[in-house]
């Protein structure tokens, strides 16, 4: 016996010039403007990266991990390799690049808490992390004279 009081509501799509877009871990789906996101696969990463489920959250930590070690790359390149001339300094071998690297990958993944090496008697790189949780690369150049006359 159906109930008079009870309405059926029609069944509506989204908007006219909305899409809907599906987050890949989950599968919740979410209007997007189609302005915006015109192709789905794009569409459905931004819905995919603001999702609020456990999947969306590792991999926009997963994300935010690789463009940390990436600024932290270039920022090794700047300072010990082909920018180093511009601040007037010495390149490092490529070698010593790649420690750094690594050591800013440990440093990030929580493995290590920072980590000092001596490039030459007058050179010092140090990687650590910030109180804000950033990588932080330090350079320091000495230069020592002593003379005996």
């Amino acid at each position: 016996m159906p109930n008079d009081n009870v309405r059926e509501l029609p069944v509506t799509g989204p908007p006219p010039g909305s899409g809907l877009a599906t987050c890949r871990f989950c599968g919740q789906t979410k209007v997007v403007d189609l302005d915006v996101f015109p192709d789905p696969t794009a569409a459905d990463e931004h819905v995919s990266r603001e999702c609020g489920c456990h999947g969306a959250y590792e991999y926009r930590q997963e994300l935010e991990r690789e463009q940390s070690l990436e600024r932290a790359k270039k920022q090794i390149e700047d300072l010990f390799g082909k920018g180093a001339p511009g601040y007037g300094l010495l390149s490092a071998i490529d070698e010593v690049k790649e420690v750094l690297f690594e050591a800013a990958r440990l440093v990030y993944d929580f493995k290590i808490k920072d980590l000092t090496v001596s490039i030459s008697p007058c050179v010092k790189a140090k990687v650590s992390r910030s109180a804000k949780g950033k990588i932080v690369l330090n350079r320091s150049d000495v230069a020592a004279f002593k003379q005996e006359v």
